[in-house]
């Protein structure tokens, strides 16, 4: 396998270049003194601080800097590498130089990765952490308590001077080893653990709003999470921040003659749900009777507002009253319909303070020629009014313009209220022909009028209804609530198999062994699991989908710390049939045709997932990439990966988005349909620009732990040889819960064969 370091002008092979890279760190460490002395593992607590590392860690990453250089080419530390990988090395010199402390540190300990910006203390170093940069280890006693079985070593075997001896193979394995397929990187970056951790935790603050939650008398429990919303999900849905709880809210209590007295007839007009969608305002209400007098705070003690205790004097309304319906008890010779009006946006339907006599008095002079009566007029129940049956079929084409004045009084203090009886009448009818701007409209003709005016018998005032608040000086409502709640999910990395492999010795008085091949072992195994936990994940995805649809965007119980800041999971995936979907005159015009279509259904898909999941909005509330969309990443198989890409247009994917199509040769990107053809595998899913580590919005983490090496004689079969031995710490993990998969068929016929035009005859 070819070497992935810069090439220098003469050629080595991966295999000297890898005993060269050796023969550097061992060099390069004894001049360091790092062997002797030893690295204390808390140094390398914090390393991802902006020039606070300790100076051990400091001195770590020069030699191992040098020693790739001088090995690999000038830059290739800084140039080359990922972050996973220096971050291994650098770890692996600390855990194989102070071998006491390795094994002896708490198995227990976790890194934590916590949002926001924060000072940490490590030691007497101190550094400043970046919100979801690198995680800090956690001091102490961990947040939780996993238990890994400590190694115990065999002093028959080798001993700690044995160990040390092969510092420079373990950092030069680790820096082979810790790196992934391209495909599976930009899934999976790869992110290494200090070598005394054996998990980590990652932590999101949750921003909460909610009304208030009542516990039951009774006593039983009461679901405080399904009351609670996430704040972000009110840029798209305006009712999370709706909060009527200063409104004046009448309540119509069943089989009080004296609270019913100020309200209609309910015979009549029978009383309704104030909100039915509302378990707290599914009370009943109902339309004031004019000619009433009542105290309004009075008959609005509904049962949301009183768990407040009784109204006393310390509530008042505010100056702000509005005539906000009238309902007409219309009466022609078809019959008599009660037919309801909105009133609150008309002239002077306000209640204004009153020229004389008390401060807190206001009076209504509403006055209006506009109510209008036409065929699209609905009544109380939300059916066709009877009393303008022949209005409808003999006059369709005609409007009639009601005129009323409706008079009324309230105290702001007492909350004293009277509206008095009122009657309308037909002011004008008019004619409209043709409809929205472009429809005619005059007066109608002499006989005409004259005819439809005398349908009416009477109009009158038969119910009304205020828009009122209280003004909350005693603050007994304090309105919506909001919380920051803090969720987080754990992870604790695995000891998986090992990997050994029979070695020569190349230098017997200074033990160097070819590490090129255990460490693309490992590398493909670990891109192969990269991709499998794809899958996996996936497979979780679909189930939540599934269990989301028809439900109210319940968080599901998916592991991934993404779930706590998004609307909603997402999981998209749709077919895409070639054949069916592209049309094309010109052989020349067929590639660029089916990259049209695969980038038009791919645009559709994510911009949709990418509006239903709020994501951008959860961007901002982290402060990362506050009004740039997020990176796309797409991995495909190399064959529909040529497909993708519009030759010299940057917007594939539509303006704003950026993307990375990356291809992967694993056998699992090509499906087959029932006739054995190819059906190949698109995944798309976001990722944070310039941010590796763990974050709740990235796809996902390989977490890598540097680990020991060995390289000992062994006797088997009356035979001795040297074995390299590694046991990884490895860990493919997912953050965030969105991902998209396109299954393009017919790639082939699409492109050999001639494709049909669809046609249409008129």
């Amino acid at each position: 396998m070819a070497s992935f370091f810069k090439r220098g002008a003469t050629e080595q092979k991966p295999s000297e270049k890898s005993i060269n890279l050796q023969k550097a760190l061992d060099r390069r460490i004894k001049e360091g003194a790092l062997q002797d002395s030893g690295i204390s593992l808390e140094s390398f607590r914090g390393a991802a601080g902006n020039g606070d590392a300790s100076n051990e860690y400091n001195r770590a990453v020069e030699i191992v800097r040098a020693a790739v250089d001088s090995a690999y080419g000038e830059g290739t530390f800084d140039g080359t590498l990922t972050d996973g990988q220096r971050d291994a090395a650098v770890m692996a010199i600390g855990a194989n130089s102070n071998l006491k402390g390795m094994f002896d540190a708490p198995v227990q300990g976790i890194d934590s990765v916590k949002p926001g910006f924060e000072t940490r203390a490590v030691g007497n170093e101190s550094f400043y952490q970046t919100s979801f940069g690198l995680p800090q280890a956690a001091n102490g006693v961990a947040p939780f308590d996993y238990q890994v079985e400590r190694r115990q070593w065999s002093n028959e075997v080798f001993d700690d001077r044995n160990l040390q001896n092969y510092v420079k193979t373990s950092v030069g394995f680790h820096i082979l080893a810790a790196r992934q397929t391209p495909a599976a990187e930009a899934a999976y970056p790869t992110y290494a653990l200090p070598p005394d951790s054996n998990g980590f935790e990652i932590e999101v603050e949750r921003p909460l709003v909610f009304n208030q939650i009542w516990h039951d008398v009774k006593g039983n429990t009461v679901d405080f999470n399904r009351h609670r919303k996430l704040l972000l999900n009110a840029y798209q849905d305006h009712t999370i921040l709706q909060n009527t709880a200063t409104l004046v809210k009448p309540y119509w209590v069943e089989g009080d003659a004296e609270n019913n007295a100020n309200y209609v007839d309910n015979s009549v007009v029978p009383a309704a749900p104030y909100d039915a969608s509302k378990p707290e305002e599914n009370f009943k209400t109902s339309w004031f009777r004019p000619g009433a007098r009542f105290s309004l705070i009075g008959v609005a003690q509904n049962p949301e507002l009183a768990k407040l205790g009784q109204a006393n004097t310390t509530d008042t309304l505010d100056h702000r009253v509005m005539l906000d319906k009238v309902m007409l008890a219309v009466k022609t010779s078809d019959g008599t319909s009660y037919i309801p009006f909105d009133t609150k946006h008309l002239a002077y339907s306000g209640f204004n303070p009153a020229f004389e006599g008390q401060n807190r008095k206001l009076v209504l002079t509403f006055s209006t020629e506009d109510l209008t009566l036409h065929t699209g007029v609905k009544d109380h129940e939300g059916k066709t009014p009877a009393a303008l049956a022949t209005l409808n079929t003999q006059y369709a084409n005609y409007r009639v313009l009601i005129a009323l004045d409706v008079n009324g009084k309230i105290n702001l203090e007492s909350s004293e209220n009277h509206i008095g009886v009122a009657s309308g009448e037909v002011r004008e009818v008019i004619k409209v022909t043709g409809t929205g701007v472009d429809a005619i409209i005059e007066p109608a003709e002499a006989n005409v009028a004259a005819a439809i005016k005398a349908l009416f018998q009477s109009i009158e005032l038969f119910g009304y209804k205020l828009e009122s608040f209280l003004t909350n000086f005693n603050r007994a409502i304090h309105g919506p609530l909001v919380t920051q709640e803090r969720y987080k999910d754990a992870h604790v990395v695995p000891l998986g198999a090992p990997i050994t492999a029979q070695l020569p010795v190349v230098d017997v008085a200074n033990p160097t062994v070819d590490v090129t091949t255990p460490a693309n072992t490992l590398m493909i195994r670990n891109s192969n699991n990269a991709i499998s936990q794809l899958f996996s994940f996936e497979k979780i995805l679909e189930q939540a989908q599934l269990a989301l649809n028809g439900r109210n965007a319940a968080v599901p119980q998916i592991r991934a710390i993404g779930r706590w800041l998004l609307r909603r999971s997402w999981y998209d995936k749709k077919d895409f049939v070639l054949t069916q979907e592209i049309n094309s005159l010109q052989t020349a015009d067929r590639n660029q045709n089916i990259s049209a279509g695969i980038c038009n259904m791919l645009r559709i898909m994510i911009n949709t997932g990418y509006y239903h999941t709020n994501f951008q909005a959860a961007m901002d509330v982290l402060g990362v990439a506050v009004g740039q969309k997020p990176r796309v990443v797409l991995l495909c198989n190399p064959i529909v990966a040529n497909y993708i890409w519009e030759r010299g247009d940057s917007r594939t994917l539509g303006d704003g988005w950026e993307f990375d199509i990356v291809a992967d040769a694993d056998g699992r990107f090509i499906d087959r349909d029932k006739d054995g053809n190819p059906v190949y595998r698109i995944y798309a899913f976001f990722k944070i620009a310039g941010v590796d580590g763990p974050h709740p919005l990235n796809f996902g983490n390989m977490i890598y732990k540097p680990d020991l090496t060995t390289q000992l004689p062994i006797t088997r079969d009356n035979r001795t040889t040297i074995e390299f031995t590694t046991q990884p710490w490895t860990l493919h993990v997912n953050h965030c819960p969105v991902l998209f998969r396109l299954d393009v068929h017919g790639l082939r016929e699409a492109t050999a064969t001639s494709m049909s035009i669809k046609q249409t005859i008129v």
